[in-house]
């Protein structure tokens, strides 16, 4: 899987992607593949594939906080800026309990983008 990563770091979309399907082969339910195929999927901007990779990793571990925050991206993507506040915030929460306060900070941030007004992000940064 680390050959997987560094084809995707390197632009290789088409190799990175045969590394973790060849690792989702192995083993169905390895949550660091079905992320970095979401993940994949999101720098392909293929959207509906990206919500399916990480809406697995969430089902097999529901406080993945990187998923959640890759899922606000997902449904940026998508135009549904609701959907993706909703998830960053998730994910900022996770973070938070997980002492990651760097991690929650990105998110808080990234929900600021979105939504320049949002209340709660903007006093989670101060």
């Amino acid at each position: 899987m680390i050959l997987g990563k560094l084809f995707m770091d390197a632009g290789d979309f088409g190799l990175a992607e045969s590394e973790f399907r060849a690792a989702l082969k192995e083993n169905p339910r390895d949550i660091d593949a079905m992320s970095y195929m979401g993940t994949l999927s999101v720098r392909k901007k293929i959207y509906r594939d990206a919500l399916l990779a990480f809406s697995k990793v969430l089902q097999i571990e529901p406080n993945a906080a990187y998923a959640k925050e890759q899922m606000g991206a997902v449904y940026q993507g998508l135009g549904n800026r609701e959907m993706a506040i909703k998830n960053l915030m998730e994910s900022a929460a996770q973070y938070t309990l997980e002492g990651k306060k760097e991690n929650a900070a990105g998110a808080y941030k990234k929900i600021l983008e979105i939504d320049p007004a949002h209340e709660e992000a903007r006093k989670a940064l101060e």
